[in-house]
């Protein structure tokens, strides 16, 4: 199973830089991360595409082994939880034979990945999104990586995000204990519900009770 895993591993490895070269020959702007690096441990990504015209850049996971869930469920995990990011996608080639041609695989999936940049324009409402494309023929085939991981991956979204508010909570009120008192009572002032603030100057009614001129002429006391 470890010779197994390493070749796998290897293999990887080989189809990340033929997809590279692939996308070089095609003329598409693009980065492999460093191995080993903070992008491809702790972001789990191996290949960022940057699309023309300013769009958001592909940011691809790749992998030779197909519904492998608990990686598939890590990548999707880390793309939900990471502040700022581009458009992820988990990308399975599927269909490659063990002693396949990783180079002709790696052009077929470069070529996938351009149409993917110019014709997709939907990628989820979380902009993370599952692709098969197919090692021989080049078919992409679309799926939802959110639905395949199940409810557990969105309540694990969910508590993150309510760690985080909590967070940035307690960080809000350490600086507002550091202020002086006259800055802690404007900031709780402007934290008061809208219907508790004073309104602005625009809103207060004019007030003036002076009487209005009149011509001295038409004064009683002429």
């Amino acid at each position: 199973m470890r010779e197994r895993s390493s070749r796998t591993f290897k293999a990887g490895l080989m189809l990340e830089e033929a997809v590279c070269d692939g996308l070089a020959f095609l003329g598409v702007r693009h980065r492999r991360t460093e191995h080993r690096g903070k992008e491809d441990v702790q972001d789990r990504l191996d290949i960022i595409v940057y699309p023309a015209g300013g769009r958001r850049p592909l940011e691809i996971q790749l992998t030779l082994q197909p519904k492998k869930y608990p990686k598939l469920f890590a990548f999707a995990l880390t793309s939900l939880t990471s502040a700022r990011r581009g458009i992820r996608l988990y990308v399975e080639v599927v269909g490659a034979q063990r002693h396949a041609d990783l180079r002709a695989v790696g052009r077929r999936v470069a070529q996938a990945i351009k149409l993917i940049m110019r014709r997709f324009r939907d990628f989820g409402a979380h902009d993370l999104l599952g692709v098969r494309i197919h090692a021989v023929t080049a078919k992409i085939e679309k799926f939802d990586l959110i639905d395949f991981c199940g409810s557990r991956l969105m309540r694990l979204v969910e508590e993150w995000r309510d760690a985080r508010r909590l967070e940035r909570e307690a960080a809000r009120e350490s600086a507002m204990s550091r202020r002086p008192p006259f800055w802690r009572a404007i900031a709780q002032a402007l934290r008061r519900p809208t219907d508790e603030r004073a309104q602005p100057y625009w809103h207060v009614p004019n007030t003036n009770s002076r009487a209005h001129f009149v011509p001295r002429r038409f004064c009683a006391n002429n």
